[in-house]
């Protein structure tokens, strides 16, 4: 397990940015970075998630207020399952 290491991913949402179209457009962005186990007990979340925000910010070139760290949308419901036929 020394070696073990697993990704970190931080998703944003960016709005009015000439890169996605300009005002009223929102575009997507994300930083995923390979992280060991080791680097997790010593690793400053949060600090790291403001510094990848207003990068993205300055990449866009807009407010890091149009910056919204927002995460894959995914429907975590699941259907019933209907049989197929009755036993």
């Amino acid at each position: 397990m020394k070696d073990a290491s697993m990704s970190l991913g931080i998703y944003f949402e960016i709005k009015d940015a000439e890169l996605y179209g300009g005002e009223g457009t929102t575009g997507y962005a994300a930083t995923i970075v390979e992280i060991s186990i080791e680097g997790l007990q010593n690793a400053d979340f949060e600090k790291y998630a403001n510094s990848q925000l207003e990068a993205m910010a300055s990449m866009a070139k807009v407010p890091k207020e149009k910056v919204l760290s927002s995460y894959p949308k995914t429907n975590m419901r699941k259907a019933p399952r209907k049989n197929r036929r009755q036993l």
